[in-house]
């Protein structure tokens, strides 16, 4: 696998979901993106991990940056949605939030520029049915589900008992796209010139801090 290949690689490949995780990606130098989530996190983070691996221990956050690519990327906890605000935030640029929370098994697109919400892709287990049945006893529906208190462009279900959400300011889209998560998220990212990369791709990091 050349470094290349990588260089040129857009679009959603995560592939694998072991447990709950989330992705922080921030569309700025990684140098800059370590400054802030270092002021953000109260700590310092170790520079160069390579060359300073004895600084370094298992707790620590790593950020990467693969080249010819505008956008720095770390691993972060599920429903922390406020760090990629934050840093979205305090640097000016664009962030997405990414997360498969397994409980639930829903997972999430965010979008933020400059620390706004403009677009959010949701997708899991049609759980409305339950929820109504045990919170609201004979109600026939829930209150309106909102995207930060904002209405959703789009709530759906599928025959198979998947509820889509989707909520943008910046374009509109069919249900039928939404249905179809694998097709729908690598778009989303690829129009934003980002790349979240398959578990192949792990060991192929390049310019990365702690």
């Amino acid at each position: 696998m050349e470094v290349s290949s990588i260089s040129h690689k857009r679009g959603f490949e995560l592939d694998y979901h072991p447990a709950s995780c989330a992705f922080i990606l921030v569309k700025a130098e990684i140098t800059n993106v370590r400054n802030t989530l270092s002021t953000l996190l109260q700590k310092p983070l170790t520079e160069d991990i390579y060359r300073n691996y004895e600084n370094i221990n298992s707790n620590q956050i790593l950020l990467w940056q693969y080249v010819n690519h505008s956008w720095t990327l770390f691993e972060y906890e599920v429903c922390k949605q406020e760090m990629p605000q934050a840093i979205s935030t305090s640097l000016n640029t664009n962030c997405i939030y990414f997360e498969y929370e397994k409980v639930s098994a829903w997972q999430v697109y965010r979008l933020f520029i400059n620390g706004e919400v403009v677009e959010t892709y949701s997708f899991g287990i049609d759980y409305r049915p339950d929820w109504i049945e045990f919170h609201y006893g004979a109600a026939e529906s829930l209150p309106e589900e909102t995207d930060y208190g904002i209405p959703w462009d789009i709530n759906t279900t599928d025959d198979k008992g998947y509820q889509f959400l989707f909520r943008s300011t910046l374009q509109s889209v069919s249900e039928d796209a939404i249905k179809n998560p694998k097709v729908f998220l690598n778009s989303l990212f690829i129009s934003q010139d980002a790349w979240l990369p398959s578990s192949a791709y792990s060991l192929f990091r390049s310019n990365q801090v702690q």
